[in-house]
């Protein structure tokens, strides 16, 4: 911590978390479901979910998570990145995670990249399973960040 000032910090919490967070969940509350490829009358809804890969993939990197290949990894952060440890709090240890929650995160984490911010050759994703992932990272974004610092404010996005 330190590259913030208070103000900045402040404004991260008024403004981007939540701005944010309203996107990671779109999809989730307007649907419960995972995407379907449907090419259908709600391509909102297809945006909504590709937009909550994104911002899923932002927070677990702010929580200090990322990939090398097909592992998870510590994220490596660069100067400019913000951090929930820059924003008060501390960082989630890849080791600790089980094995099941590696697999989750992981395919979340390569199905943002190649699914959703890249355009690259088609693979399979575990797209049933973002819902899953979407409710471990608000729940790590809620404890590990605004309980953590004694904020509130995220419940009202939910």
């Amino acid at each position: 911590m330190g590259k913030l000032s208070q103000d900045e910090i402040e404004r991260h919490f008024a403004e981007d978390l939540p701005y944010r967070t309203a996107i990671l969940l779109a999809h989730y509350k307007m649907s419960r479901e995972s995407w379907t490829c449907e090419r259908g009358p709600l391509p909102w809804l297809n945006s909504c979910f590709v937009a909550s890969l994104i911002v899923g993939r932002t927070y677990l990197n702010m929580l200090g998570i990322g990939k090398s290949g097909d592992v998870l990894v510590p994220f490596d952060f660069k100067k400019d990145d913000v951090s929930f440890e820059d924003l008060g709090s501390t960082l989630v240890e890849v080791s600790t995670l089980t094995a099941d929650e590696r697999g989750l995160l992981l395919g979340f984490i390569i199905m943002a990249d190649k699914a959703g911010a890249h355009f690259t050759l088609r693979r399979d994703h575990p797209w049933k399973r973002t819902p899953e992932a979407i409710e471990w990272i608000y729940r790590h974004l809620k404890v590990n960040l605004y309980d953590f610092v004694h904020r509130s404010g995220l419940e009202q996005l939910l």
